[in-house]
């Protein structure tokens, strides 16, 4: 397979920061990369649908409601350490590169490199959470960006007719494939 270099049409939509890349993406273009090559890299980062999001808080998998950051950005979370944005950029880009890694490969490498991100947060650091009642309870970080980094990555397995089609609309917009 190689890079589409047909001109913008249907398929391919936008690719600008602040817009989304196309109708039905529930995320805005956060950044674009150039990469040598005619359609530049659209990367929203995680993108989780904030649905899942919600559920994922509900369940204590998620600290925080951060597609991006799910145990860094609230109080006493861990900061931009924790942020999964570079391992889901990276991701982004693997679905939109026209090589013969396929969308297992892709799914893996999110999930190791999520999980690496987790590795660099303290195993002591705990994130106080204060519930409806104003009890204090305090979360091991590491191991919710653990839980955090699985459920991402069980989600694009287990729905796999979602994120398949999702992997195939990304081909079909950037390669001349499929």
């Amino acid at each position: 397979m190689r890079q589409s270099e047909a001109p913008p049409d249907g398929l391919w939509a936008k690719c600008e920061p602040g817009e989304k890349h196309d109708a039905a993406d529930e995320y805005e273009v956060r950044e674009t990369e150039e990469n040598g090559k005619s359609r530049r890299y659209c990367i929203d980062g995680c993108s989780t649908p904030s649905g899942v999001v919600a559920y994922l808080v509900s369940t204590g998998d998620f600290l925080f409601a951060n597609k991006d950051n799910p145990t860094g950005t609230g109080p006493g979370g861990y900061g931009e350490a924790s942020s999964f944005y570079g391992s889901c950029a990276a991701h982004d880009k693997c679905y939109q590169t026209c090589s013969s890694n396929d969308q297992k490969a892709c799914d893996d490498d999110l999930l190791k490199k999520t999980l690496a991100v987790c590795d660099t947060v303290s195993p002591r650091h705990v994130t106080p959470m204060t519930d409806m009642f104003s009890r204090t309870t305090y979360k091991p970080t590491r191991t919710h960006c653990y839980k955090a980094a699985n459920a991402m990555h069980t989600g694009l397995r287990s729905w796999l007719e979602v994120s398949k089609a999702a992997f195939k609309k990304r081909r079909q917009q950037y390669c001349q494939c499929c």
